[in-house]
């Protein structure tokens, strides 16, 4: 009887353990990765989508985080205080935080998920091409000009801003994520790069 219910215990330990591996970083293909972090934006779980990013991408958001912190002490009071007032934070609750927890209510409170609703909407995200290399690999996604780079950790997929090629999200104006201006506090990157727009010759 005693033998039995160890086993049991054991069977439901592992079942509890599926379920909480059953997230961005258990997908088998980077693609399902990319899709599941399309869905944690629509459906505005931005603690999901934080565990989409590879170790690169959360270094570099904590980075930029630190950047920011710092910047923050030399913005002039009133500008300082606008920008507190559009984050819903004040800066002593700022300082307490770490990159994580400031990027989830970032995104929340600045309703990330409408401005990148139509960009990785699941219904819409039409993957093109998947090219795998050993442990990288980038996605062609239908309409945009810029593959999406990931990488492989312990056998799960992320979406890897960390990559020389990715660039900033749109609703930081593009370009390659380089850390704020001087003195000019950025919340961290919202998702995987968008490509930048070609010119018309």
């Amino acid at each position: 009887m005693k033998r039995n219910l160890t086993m049991m215990h054991m069977l439901i330990c592992i079942a509890v353990l599926s379920l909480l591996c059953a997230s961005c970083g258990a997908q088998s293909k980077p693609r399902d990765t990319l899709m599941a972090y399309a869905k944690a934006v629509k459906e505005n779980k931005w603690a999901d989508a934080w565990e989409c990013y590879s170790q690169g991408s959360k270094k570099l958001l904590e980075d930029r985080f630190d950047q920011m912190k710092k910047g923050f002490e030399s913005i002039p009071a009133p500008q300082k205080k606008q920008i507190m007032a559009e984050i819903g934070l004040d800066e002593t609750k700022m300082k307490t935080m770490d990159a994580k927890s400031f990027y989830i209510h970032t995104m929340e409170k600045t309703k990330a998920s409408e401005k990148l609703g139509k960009l990785f909407d699941p219904a819409n995200l039409q993957v093109e091409t998947e090219t795998i290399n050993k442990d990288t690999a980038k996605i062609k996604v239908k309409g945009h000009e810029q593959e999406l780079p990931f990488v492989r950790e312990s056998g799960k997929w992320k979406i890897d801003l960390s990559s020389p090629k990715a660039e900033a999200p749109p609703e930081h104006g593009g370009g390659p994520q380089t850390g704020p201006p001087a003195g000019q506090p950025q919340e961290p990157p919202a998702g995987p790069p968008a490509e930048p727009k070609s010119e018309k010759k």
